[in-house]
């Protein structure tokens, strides 16, 4: 829990950070992996599931598929239609799943704004 992570920075560094602080920075780094990625050409179709995902498996006798939480079988138009959910929640663009210029901006990062738009037309 951010808790956890609130305690566990303090001890660790010495000096004290807000639950909100460690999420942003936490934020802050995974779209930096998003952006360094980006830089060697990664984009939305590296970020789907394999195709293998989409095959039954046997377990116990019965063919399984992939699933949501629900138990409801998903196929790929519904993992597609997830990605976009998901890119919506972060405020990535649909089509490259890079994140977009507000979403740098808000977390400090708008400098690689051009990286990623260079990317975007490149895809």
């Amino acid at each position: 829990s951010l808790d956890l992570y609130e305690k566990f920075y303090e001890a660790i560094v010495g000096r004290e950070k807000s639950k909100q602080e460690i999420k942003k920075a936490g934020e802050r780094a995974f779209v930096m992996i998003k952006v360094l990625n980006a830089r060697i050409g990664f984009a939305r179709k590296d970020d789907k599931p394999p195709e293998r995902w989409f095959e039954p498996i046997e377990v116990d006798g019965k063919d399984q598929v992939l699933m949501d939480y629900y138990g409801v079988p998903l196929g790929k138009d519904d993992v597609e239609r997830l990605l976009d959910e998901y890119y919506e929640e972060r405020w990535f663009d649909l089509t490259t799943g890079l994140p977009s210029a507000a979403k740098l901006a808000d977390l400090g990062l708008a400098e690689f704004v051009e990286t990623l738009r260079a990317k975007k037309e490149d895809n």
